[in-house]
């Protein structure tokens, strides 16, 4: 066993073809420049041809997993799936729009604004490393009138979503109005990311006339400075997205459901069940014809 494992640890020294022909070529007198081009040429053609034999095999599996996906028992199972993730996921929506629910209420209420701000400090992005912190922070979420209505109008729009897909409405709207703290945001975060741009297009006008004119040393932390502004930009628009898709996803669910069950009654039990053959009212027709005349 540890020689099997020791060849496993060595894999990368084993020889291969081409490392024989470049050494074969090394030893006849070829340029280096020569044979490092011919290295990265080989080097390109194994990654391609991995590249390309996982693709097929992806595409083997997808067409295996369609041809199972049109019987009765693996519909059935998804369908089942399907079923218990839904509601799982609803439930985890429902948790967000408490949370946001309590963001809210929280930049209402002075009291519990101050309790955060010294908590949090001047260094906000403790949060993401401080388990203690968010511990403490969590106690100041409460079921109060913003939060409580909130959840109360989640809740609701999430019941209404199950006969909403019985009678296949669209639900976007619904899922913008559940998810409307992140749709008043959105265009806050398009005019912050628009701006952003701006900035860093500002910004690398600057260095490149630094650069021209020898002043790079003095604009050096402008890269930097750039990454960290970028920062909670990007975090803000992540979880408006984020929060404003869970609520589609949340609210289009059911559709998921009905979807599912409705096409495990129309699916084969077994690989040679068929459809039953209909025959037409122009064949049935041509064979009373046919025998007609055979009777004549």
């Amino acid at each position: 066993m540890e020689d099997v494992g020791n060849l496993l640890n060595n894999y990368g020294q084993w020889p291969t073809l081409d490392k024989i022909i470049l050494q074969w070529l090394g030893g006849l007198g070829v340029s280096g420049t020569i044979l490092a081009l011919l290295g990265v040429a080989s080097f390109a053609r194994n990654w391609l041809g991995d590249i390309r034999a996982v693709a097929a095999g992806a595409a083997t599996a997808g067409r295996t997993a369609r041809s199972l996906a049109q019987y009765r028992p693996v519909r059935g199972v998804v369908s089942v799936f399907i079923s218990l993730v839904v509601p799982a996921a609803q439930v985890l929506t429902l948790g967000l729009c408490y949370l946001v629910g309590n963001y809210m209420s929280i930049a209402l209420d002075p009291v519990r604004q101050r309790m955060v701000e010294q908590a949090v400090g001047d260094d906000p992005w403790r949060v993401a490393r401080d388990v203690d912190l968010v511990m403490s922070l969590s106690s100041l979420l409460t079921v109060d009138l913003i939060s409580g209505a909130y959840l109360a109008l989640a809740v609701t729009i999430m019941a209404l979503s199950y006969p909403w897909a019985v009678r296949g409405r669209d639900t976007t709207l619904a899922g913008a109005v559940l998810a409307f703290p992140a749709t008043l945001l959105i265009p806050v975060a398009w005019v912050g990311v628009v701006g952003y741009l701006v900035v860093c297009a500002f910004g690398v006008a600057l260095l490149a006339v630094g650069a021209l004119f020898g002043q790079w040393s003095t604009m050096s932390n402008l890269p930097r400075d750039m990454v960290v502004i970028a920062l909670p930009l990007v975090a803000a628009v992540a979880g408006i997205a984020a929060f404003w898709f869970a609520c589609q996803g949340a609210v289009r669910g059911p559709r998921l459901i009905v979807s599912a069950w409705s096409t495990v009654s129309s699916s084969p039990v077994t690989a040679g069940a068929s459809r039953p053959v209909r025959i037409s009212s122009r064949m049935g027709g041509a064979g009373k014809r046919s025998g007609l005349g055979a009777r004549e």
